[in-house]
């Protein structure tokens, strides 16, 4: 079965992968120039992780199959785990130590993307007069890119605060 769907939150991504495993239906792929994920029936049920592996090496991905956990897929910015869950609880990040590592790669990944987008709209910007209307398409989809990425950084930049509050909080 193929699903198609747009996730700017790998948290709710991963609940909705995993509330498919429930069921009865495991992920095997992703395919983000569609954004189409695919799945197989299958009774046995998994626990699935996302995780951004933006600046992670391939000893990364070795570690967490050392922990029991098997790659599902993975790309050049993401990959994504499962475990049976007759094996216990899954996690990836279980401290706040590694946790704030995480959010700081997502947010160094969303960012430069949206840099990347916005950079591209603003210089598109004096010639626009000039540009044929499929390229005046591409300019908006640029600023409507940059504002969504933005938009997605403050958001796990709020995510950061309420971690470090709770730190604060624990430690304090």
């Amino acid at each position: 079965m193929k699903k198609v769907r747009l996730y700017f939150n790998e948290e709710k991504e991963q609940q909705w992968i995993n509330d498919m495993s429930r069921e009865g239906w495991q992920f095997v792929k992703y395919s983000p120039f569609t954004l189409t994920y695919t799945f197989e029936q299958e009774q046995k049920q998994y626990t699935y992780r996302t995780d951004c592996i933006y600046g992670q090496g391939k000893d990364y991905i070795e570690f967490v199959e050392s922990t029991g956990a098997q790659l599902v897929y993975k790309n050049m910015f993401w990959a994504y785990f499962r475990k049976d869950k007759s094996q216990g609880t899954f996690e990836l990040y279980t401290d706040a130590a590694s946790k704030k590592s995480y959010l700081n790669r997502l947010l160094g990944l969303y960012m430069v993307v949206c840099l990347l987008n916005l950079l591209t709209f603003v210089m598109s910007f004096p010639d626009l007069a000039e540009y044929s209307s499929a390229r005046k398409a591409l300019f908006i989809v640029n600023g409507l890119a940059a504002a969504l990425l933005a938009g997605v950084a403050f958001k796990i930049i709020g995510r950061k605060k309420r971690l470090q509050k709770d730190l604060d909080i624990y430690q304090g």
